[in-house]
């Protein structure tokens, strides 16, 4: 006879009764991500010093070298293009202090003798572009003390050498032909003068290569100008013999070349290949006019009288705008960087809440659903 077992009997629940409680460990929202975790911060006042003297440096000071390294690549990368892009001379300080012209006319300097125009000391101009390429860091701060250099009551064009000269030289040499500047040819060698007496008179050898001009606006000095013919043939070694120091430029200047103007001695005029149907002795006042080299720290961003100026931007045309925008773009750059490394990043009220799948309607503060 078979045994009836019956099922345990489980009462209906009411309206009125109250659920069991759910286990807390399957409701429970999510732990946010390690990578939500606040950024500790430090010191903030030295973040921000790092961050100001190098783009990323106050990142990698807070440990957060992902953004450091972003910040310090990109701002420094565009920094340094702009500079290539200008010749290493896109930053610095304005200034308009008179300077010496490249051609024949006399320069607007002090010098040791009567001037035509009167050399005053240089007025500071608006900073101007320096406004924003400063705020790149300390690969922009040295302009500051070259702009003290620059405006030291020493530094200032010349009609005499203060101390002998060894070095080389590039440039051009000229002469008067029918009270007309003409250029013979371009040098290529070295100069070695010594001053003598007040150092306007001077003593040496110019030991360079003449070649024949090939730019024919460059052969008479005037655009327009009938060209006058060379004959052809190689550079020849010839050595000049200056005699008088008509200009050299300022010892500070934002150019690479420290512009250079001496009087040579007619008599070697015969070695140079002069143009058909001109003579040595047709030729007036024989001059070589050229750049030696300055050291680096001499103009390296170092401000530039306006002559200069006017010679680079020639020499640049528009990859020096383009090149000093560049480097404004990086310091604006790095005040952001600046900005993030002293205040952190930016978060949202309900970043982490939204991240763990709630909707803005049950972020605090959320205004209630409508009733149907």
């Amino acid at each position: 006879m078979g045994v009836c077992r019956e099922s345990p009997y489980t009462p209906p629940m009411s309206d009125d009764a109250v659920p069991p409680p759910a286990d807390p460990s399957a409701t429970a929202p999510p732990a946010a991500p390690a990578d939500d975790a606040p950024v500790e911060l430090k010191s903030r006042p030295i973040a921000g010093l790092l961050a100001a003297a190098l783009p990323g440096a106050g990142h990698f000071y807070q440990g957060r070298t992902v953004k450091g390294a972003i910040y310090c690549v990109c701002i420094l990368g565009l920094f340094l293009c702009g500079q290539a892009l200008g010749g290493w001379q896109t930053v610095a300080l304005e200034s308009n202090a008179p300077g010496v012209p490249f051609g024949s006319e006399e320069f607007d300097g002090p010098g040791d003798n009567p001037f035509r125009t009167p050399f005053g000391p240089p007025r500071r101009q608006l900073l101007q572009h320096y406004t924003a390429q400063v705020f790149t860091g300390g690969v922009a701060w040295p302009a500051l003390l070259q702009s003290q250099r620059f405006d030291n009551a020493d530094n200032v064009p010349r009609r005499r050498l203060i101390e002998p000269l060894d070095a080389p030289f590039e440039g051009v040499l000229m002469a008067d032909l029918d009270d007309r500047p003409v250029v013979l040819a371009t040098l290529t060698g070295t100069v070695n003068a010594v001053p003598r007496g007040d150092g306007s008179r001077v003593e040496g050898t110019l030991d360079v290569a003449a070649a024949s001009p090939t730019d024919p606006r460059l052969r008479t000095g005037f655009e327009g100008s009938p060209a006058a013919v060379f004959p052809p043939g190689p550079p020849r070694p010839v050595t000049l013999t200056p005699t008088t120091v008509q200009a050299f430029d300022r010892p500070i200047n934002g150019e690479k070349g420290r512009l250079l103007k001496l009087l040579v001695d007619p008599s070697a005029l015969s070695a140079i290949a002069l143009p058909n149907g001109v003579a040595a002795d047709e030729l007036e006042r024989p001059r070589a006019i050229g750049t030696v080299p300055r050291p680096l720290w001499n103009w390296y961003l170092a401000p530039r009288d306006r002559r200069a100026a006017n010679r680079l931007h020639a020499e640049e045309g528009t990859t020096m705008d383009l090149a000093v925008v560049f480097t404004m773009i990086a310091g604006l750059l790095n005040v952001l960087a600046f900005w993030d490394a002293i205040d952190g990043p930016a978060y949202g009220r309900t970043d982490r809440r939204l991240d763990n799948g709630d909707s803005d309607a049950d972020a605090p503060g959320s205004p209630a659903p409508a009733a149907a």
